[in-house]
C-alpha cells in the first residue's frame, strides 16, 4: 500500500467525490446522495461511510462562527432587529449612530449588536458594566462586568444573536446556566443570576481570575504532580456533577480555569446533558462536544451510549494532554479526527513526551479505553488514583498486558478488522505487510502468548520475615507465620529481629527479607505491595501513677520512651506529639522502648503501639503504678493522618487483669493497622503461600485476633500485590 502522503487513484478519486458530494450539498437544495452513490457504483460502499461521516460531522458541528459572523455581516433581513425593537427617536436622531434598545431606567442604552465590531466592552447592561470581552464562540460570548449595584467583578455571559435569538436558542442557554447552577462545587464556576433585558438573554458567573488550563499546558507539558493534581480537584468536580445527574460532555483544557490560588474551576456547561430530563439539550453552541477530547461513543453519535463514562474518557484526554502538551488526536480536518477517535489508540504518552510517568501514562489511557466499560467506573475512582500517585501509593490501574497490546495492533490489519465487523481507514506499512503472516501464523503466535502470560517467578531459595523486636507482637505473629510456612513451603524460613516497621521497610527495599511486618505510615513506597492486613494495634500512652502528668500536654519536659530508631512506634509517637507542640528534644530517654519502663523508674512514661494480645503490653498494663492517658485531641489527629484511626477503648474490649486500666465511659484514643507486606516485584507463589498459610487455619486467626478473611478482602485503599488482589477478588 502507497504511503499516507502518496495517495492511490483510488483514494484520489474518493477525495475528489466527497468534495464534489459537499459542493453540491450546499449549491443545490433538496441533493439526494442515492443519485450520486448510483452514479459510481464501483465507488458505493467507500463512499457511502464517507458520506455519512461527512453528515454526521455537519450534524454535530453546527453551523461555524466565521458563518454566524459572515451572515450578521451580509444584511440578511432575518438578521436585522425588527424597526419596532429599536428605539430612535426621529427628532434627534444621527444618520451615522448605531441604533440602540433601552435597557433600564437610569442606564445608558447598549447598541444593537454589530458582528463588525463584535464588542460591547464599556456599554452597560441593566446593572452590568462591559468591561471587556473574556471569549466568544459561534452562539455565545462572556465580558468580564462590574456589577453595579453590589459592586462585584463577575463573568457575563449571553447569546451572540441578542434579541433576534430563537426559541430553541434561549431554551439550551438557559439549560446552560440551570445545569451548572445547581452544582455548588468549589472547583466548578458559580452561576449567580440568569435574567433578560431588552431581549438580550444573559446570566452572570463566578469571575476567576487567572489562565485557562489550554493556556497554560501551551507553554509544555506539565510537571507531574502538578498534572495529578489538577486532574484530582477537576475528577472530583465532575463527579460531583454526575451525582446531580449532570454530564458536561465538553470537557477540555479551554473550560478549565486556574485561579489565583493554582487550583482548577470547570467551566462551560453549554453541552451539557441533564439524565433528569426526557429530551435530550446543548446549550449555546449547537456542537455535541470536541473532537479531539470527544469519547468515541459520542463522536460516532451513539446518544443512547452516551454516560458518565463518556466524561471519563475526556478526563483522560485532558491528561493526555498535560503530560503530553498536545490532545490524544489531532488532524487536518474535522473528519480525520473524529474518524481517528473512532477506530484509533491514541500513541502511548511516553512515545510523545519520554519523560511522562508511566503510573500517570497507565491511567490515562484506562481511562482513553474504546470500550466504555473498560474505563473507570466513575470520575470518583480517576481523583483516587490521582491522591494515591500523589501519596506515593502504587495506582490500581494495570498497564495494558502485551496481549491487549497485540490484540489493538493486530484489530488495525485490514483483514483481521473486516472479521470483527470494523474496517480499517489508514493501516500502517507494517500492518498491510503482516497480514498474511498472522493468518498463517495464528495459532502457533496464540500458544507462545498463552505460555508467556502464564509463566511466574518461582519461589525464592529462603524466607525471611523482618519481625520487629523481640517479645513484642510483631515478633510473636512473625514466628507463628513461619512455624506454618515451613510445614507447606520446601523453602527454608527465617525470623529477623529488627527495631521495628521502618527498619523492615529498609529490608524488603533492599532485598535482605521476602516478607515484612509494617505500620500503615511504612507502607508509603512504591517498591512495596500488601499481602494482607493482620491486625489493627492500639497507639497508648501509658505513665506512672506518681508523676503528676495527667495528660498529654504534660509530656512536655518529662522523660518519655517512644521507641527505637527505625520503629514505627517512635514514628507515631512523634506524629502524635506534634500536636500537642512537643518535639523530640522537648522529652528526655525518647529512644528507650515501653519495656524500659518497667526497669527504670527514672522513665515517666511511654508510647506503646500493639496488640493486645501481646504478653509484653499484658505485663506492662497490669502493674498497679501505671496508667493510661487518653488522647484528647485523636480527632484531629486522624483526620490529618490517614494512617491513623480514631478509637474508643472500653473495659469489655480489653483482657479481664487491663479493665482496671480503662474508665467506665471508655478511653479515647488512636489506632493503626499491622501489614505482611511484599516488594512490589515478589513471586506471586510466595504471596499465594503465605495468604493460604494464613487463612487456612480459621482457628489460627481467631486465636491470634487477626483481621478476619472478608474484612480484609475490603480493606479500603491497599496497594495490594497483583496475585493478593486476584486472591481477595475470588472472597469478594
Amino acid at each position: 500500500m502507497p504511503p499516507a502522503d502518496n495517495p492511490s487513484p483510488r483514494e484520489a478519486t474518493l477525495d475528489q467525490l466527497l468534495a464534489e458530494y459537499l459542493r453540491r450539498c450546499d449549491a443545490e437544495a433538496g441533493f439526494d446522495a442515492q443519485a450520486m452513490l448510483a452514479e459510481h457504483p464501483d465507488f458505493a460502499e467507500e463512499l457511502k461511510e464517507l458520506l455519512d461521516t461527512a453528515d454526521l460531522v455537519d450534524h454535530m458541528a453546527g453551523p461555524l462562527e466565521t458563518e454566524v459572523a459572515a451572515e450578521a455581516e451580509s444584511g440578511d433581513e432575518d438578521r436585522r432587529a425588527p424597526a419596532e425593537t429599536v428605539a430612535m427617536d426621529a427628532r434627534n436622531h444621527d444618520p451615522g449612530a448605531a441604533p440602540t434598545i433601552e435597557l433600564s431606567p437610569g442606564h445608558p442604552s447598549l447598541p444593537v449588536f454589530d458582528s463588525s465590531s463584535g464588542n460591547l466592552a464599556g456599554r452597560v447592561l441593566g446593572e452590568f458594566e462591559l468591561l471587556e470581552m473574556l471569549g466568544r464562540g459561534g452562539m455565545g460570548v462572556v465580558y468580564k462586568a462590574r456589577q453595579i449595584s453590589l459592586d462585584r467583578i463577575v463573568a457575563l455571559k449571553m447569546i451572540l444573536a441578542g434579541e433576534f435569538a430563537s426559541e430553541a436558542e434561549i431554551r439550551r442557554f438557559y439549560a446552560e446556566a440551570q445545569a451548572a447552577g445547581k452544582l455548588g462545587h468549589p472547583h466548578i464556576v458559580n452561576v449567580y443570576e440568569m435574567d433578560e433585558i431588552g431581549g438580550r438573554h444573559y446570566f452572570t458567573m463566578e469571575y476567576v481570575e487567572g489562565r485557562t488550563l489550554a493556556q497554560e499546558v501551551a507553554d509544555g507539558p506539565l510537571p507531574p504532580e502538578r498534572a495529578a493534581r489538577y486532574l484530582e480537584l477537576i475528577a472530583r468536580a465532575v463527579q460531583c456533577a454526575h451525582e446531580h445527574e449532570i454530564l458536561h460532555r465538553d470537557l477540555k483544557p479551554a473550560n478549565v480555569l486556574i485561579d489565583e490560588r493554582d487550583e482548577p474551576q470547570i467551566t462551560d456547561f453549554g453541552l451539557a446533558k441533564d439524565l433528569n430530563q426526557d429530551a435530550h439539550f446543548t446549550a449555546s453552541g449547537a456542537a455535541v462536544g470536541t473532537p479531539s477530547y470527544m469519547a468515541p461513543e459520542q463522536a460516532a453519535g451513539r446518544r443512547d451510549e452516551i454516560g458518565p463514562a463518556a466524561d471519563v474518557y475526556s478526563l483522560g484526554a485532558v491528561l493526555y494532554e498535560m503530560l503530553t502538551g498536545r490532545p490524544p488526536f489531532s488532524g487536518d480536518s474535522v473528519v480525520d479526527i473524529i474518524l481517528d477517535v473512532i477506530h484509533k489508540d491514541p500513541l502511548p504518552p511516553h512515545v510523545v513526551n519520554p519523560e511522562v510517568d508511566r503510573e500517570l501514562e497507565t491511567v490515562c489511557l484506562k481511562c482513553l479505553h474504546k470500550n466504555p466499560a473498560q474505563r473507570y467506573a466513575t470520575a470518583e475512582e480517576v481523583a483516587d488514583e490521582m491522591r494515591r500517585y500523589l501519596a506515593g501509593l502504587p495506582v490500581r490501574a494495570r498497564r495494558r498486558s502485551l496481549a491487549e497490546r497485540a490484540a489493538s495492533w493486530t484489530a488495525g490489519v485490514p483483514l483481521v478488522a473486516a472479521m470483527l465487523g470494523r474496517r480499517v481507514y489508514s493501516p500502517t506499512h507494517w500492518q498491510m505487510r503482516t497480514q498474511w503472516l498472522l493468518i498463517g501464523a495464528a495459532v502457533m503466535a496464540a500458544a507462545l502468548l498463552a505460555g508467556w502470560l502464564l509463566r511466574e517467578a518461582p519461589l525464592p531459595p529462603q524466607i525471611r520475615i523482618a519481625a520487629g523486636a523481640g517479645g513484642g507482637m510483631y515478633h510473636r505473629v512473625s514466628e507463628l507465620l513461619a512455624e506454618r510456612l515451613r510445614e507447606h513451603v520446601p523453602r527454608p524460613v527465617r525470623v529477623l529481629e529488627t527495631a521495628g516497621a521502618y527498619a523492615n521497610r529498609e529490608l524488603l527495599q533492599t532485598g535482605q527479607a521476602e516478607l515484612g511486618l509494617l505500620q500503615s505510615d511504612a507502607l508509603m513506597s512504591r517498591r512495596l505491595a500488601v499481602v494482607t492486613p493482620l491486625y489493627e494495634e492500639m497507639v497508648l500512652v501509658v505513665v506512672r501513677e506518681g508523676s503528676g502528668i495527667e495528660s498529654l500536654a504534660g509530656l512536655k519536659g518529662a522523660s518519655v520512651a517512644l521507641g527505637k530508631p527505625g520503629s514505627g512506634t517512635r514514628n507515631t509517637a512523634l506524629t502524635v506529639l506534634e500536636y500537642y507542640g512537643i518535639q523530640d528534644q522537648d522529652v528526655s530517654r525518647s529512644e528507650a522502648s515501653f519495656s524500659d519502663l518497667l526497669r527504670d523508674e527514672r522513665i515517666d512514661g511511654a508510647f506503646v503501639i500493639s496488640g493486645f494480645d501481646s504478653p509484653a503490653l499484658r505485663r506492662l498494663l497490669t502493674r498497679p503504678e501505671l496508667k493510661l492517658l487518653p488522647i484528647d485531641r485523636a480527632l484531629v489527629i486522624a483526620e490529618s493522618d490517614h494512617s491513623l484511626k480514631i478509637a474508643r477503648l472500653e473495659p469489655d474490649d480489653v483482657p479481664a487483669p487491663m479493665r482496671g486500666k480503662i474508665p467506665d465511659d471508655g478511653l479515647l484514643t488512636l489506632k493503626t493497622a499491622a501489614f505482611l507486606t511484599v516488594r512490589a516485584d515478589a513471586s506471586p507463589k510466595l504471596v499465594r503461600a503465605a495468604l493460604e498459610t494464613i487463612y487456612r487455619d480459621e482457628h489460627f486467626l481467631e486465636r491470634e485476633q487477626l483481621i478476619p478473611l472478608e474484612q480484609a478482602a475490603h480493606w479500603p485503599l491497599l496497594p495490594l500485590h497483583g496475585a493478593a488482589e486476584e486472591f481477595f477478588e475470588a472472597v469478594r
